[in-house]
């Protein structure tokens, strides 16, 4: 699970860590991809230290083969940001996320167009988090502040993130009469 951010919208890379270690929790937890073994998010840090400024022009498979993956479940951060109204806080982000096959270095999910514009690649599948106003006068203090609430929405995306590969609704009550 690789989440970047490249435009470094939060000006934080440990919260783009930090949602790709929420989604493989989850995955792990529900074991949703059975046969799956994950590359450990820190794995990730240390190949993007080691490329340095190649980072940003290595190709997403070529990543992922570097590391050992069969695939890369890719989520690109297109936004991050706050709405103010006075002492309240109104986290919002976007993801947009594919998964990519190593081996073929071919979009396994979603589909992509039957005519594919190399010049524009189509987006994949988007991931909108809007988290409810949250006030910095609270009775508990720090459990409001910017960083607590960027902390809160990396979790938020990780979970959504996550349970894009896996069954996490239950039937509805009285589905199986």
């Amino acid at each position: 699970v690789m989440v970047d951010d490249p435009q470094h919208l939060r000006n934080n890379p440990g919260l783009s860590r930090q949602i790709a270690t929420t989604a493989i929790h989850y995955l792990q937890f529900h074991e949703a991809l059975e046969n799956a073994t994950f590359i450990e998010p820190r794995e990730l840090a240390k190949l993007e230290a080691e490329l340095g400024a190649q980072w940003s022009l290595t190709p997403i498979d070529e990543l992922g083969e570097r590391l050992g993956a069969e695939q890369v479940v890719y989520a690109k951060l297109n936004s991050a940001r706050f709405h103010f109204v006075d002492t309240l806080y109104r986290p919002e982000a976007s993801l947009e996320v594919k998964v990519i096959n190593v081996a073929d270095s071919k979009r396994a999910w979603p589909e992509p167009p039957a005519l594919a514009d190399p010049e524009r690649p189509s987006p994949g599948h988007l991931i909108r988090i809007q988290e409810d106003y949250e006030s910095r006068d609270s009775r508990y203090v720090g459990d409001s502040t910017p960083d607590d609430l960027a902390r809160r929405m990396a979790d938020e995306a990780g979970l959504r993130l996550a349970r894009l590969l896996y069954q996490w609704q239950r039937d509805a009550p009285g589905a199986s009469l």
